[in-house]
């Protein structure tokens, strides 16, 4: 998938082969407010847009070139924001991220580091009916890397790696939704293919936003669909009632028989019935009262953990080493 940041920088995330470590270190710096201004085979020259002295950070990515020359060359410094401390706070206080270590997982030795932004959506609240959005849905990543699981969810924050849909309210209003892959499943709870429908085409816009043209016609795409399953909804209501009278009614009277009108038949008076004394009744003993058993407490299952998919995952191939 690709992702617009600036008009000379696009982000690819490809499902099976991650993110790059240049396109990691692109991002951290662009979020930590420094602009790209050379770009070569091999390395970087980005410069600090807030100082009033620019300064020039060289981030040479690949190994064979001479980080001591170039950086010289282009009168900068030497850089690697995967080795710098100071830029991870950064990201951190600005996305308001937390890190914590994790040494086990199911009883194995798992050293790494997990950045994670705890949001205020409630997902198992039943009663809660607010959707995930920008600011407030809980994101995270896991890396052996504490820098780099703190780089990825700064990226996760703006949009990298989270799913566009496009939600109708009751009056048929609809807005953007963003949500990170793994938290997609609670959509399934909250009307999705209902009032919720999914807008990939939209993604590659997450970061700068979405023109409006293209955004008009997924809304048209999306209301479209809307108008669908309402359609399918009150088919499926009419469906289901069930009507009223639809089994033909009994016939109580019993079809006459033809009678001659010119010969009607003789009247028979009935003998007069014997009088019998009624036996009396033996009295019967009632049932025994079966006191009501108390049901049993309903014990509300647990719910299904959402299924998790991948985050976006660093190329580990071209990290880089501690020597930049």
């Amino acid at each position: 998938m690709q992702y617009l940041i600036t008009p000379e920088i696009k982000i690819e995330l490809e499902e099976k082969t991650g993110l790059t470590v240049r396109d990691l270190s692109r991002m951290m710096l662009i979020l930590g407010d420094h602009k790209l201004i050379k770009q070569e085979e091999g390395y970087d020259v980005f410069a600090n847009i807030n100082d009033v002295d620019t300064t020039k950070l060289v981030v040479v990515l690949d190994q064979a070139l001479d980080g001591e020359a170039l950086a010289e060359e282009n009168e900068g410094v030497l850089y690697s924001p995967l080795h710098d401390n100071a830029l991870a706070h950064a990201l951190m206080r600005k996305f308001k991220l937390q890190l914590t270590p994790i040494v086990t997982i199911n009883g194995n030795l798992s050293p790494s580091w997990k950045a994670e932004r705890m949001g205020t959506f409630m997902s198992l609240d039943q009663q809660y009916t607010g959707l995930l959005s920008p600011e407030n849905e809980p994101l995270a990543y896991v890396h052996r890397d504490a820098i780099t699981a703190i780089g990825i969810c700064a990226m996760m924050a703006v949009g990298i790696g989270r799913t566009t849909f496009i939600t109708f309210n009751e009056a048929g209003n609809a807005s953007l939704l963003y949500m990170a892959h793994e938290n997609v499943p609670t959509l399934y709870n909250k009307g999705l293919g209902r009032t919720i429908f999914p807008a990939p085409e939209l993604d590659q816009y997450n970061v700068v936003g979405v023109p409006a043209d293209i955004l008009d016609a997924a809304i048209a795409k999306a209301r479209t669909e809307l108008e669908a399953a309402k359609a399918q909804e009150k088919s499926n209501d009419q469906a289901n009632e069930k009507p009223l009278a639809d089994a033909p009614q009994a016939q109580d009277d019993a079809p006459a028989a033809n009678v001659q009108d010119d010969a009607p038949a003789p009247v028979i008076e009935p003998a007069p019935a014997a009088v019998q004394d009624v036996a009396p009744v033996a009295p019967v003993n009632p049932a025994p009262l079966i006191e009501s058993v108390a049901a049993a407490p309903v014990v509300d299952s647990a719910p299904a953990a959402p299924s998790v998919e991948s985050s976006p995952s660093v190329d580990s191939s071209s990290a880089p080493s501690d020597s930049m």
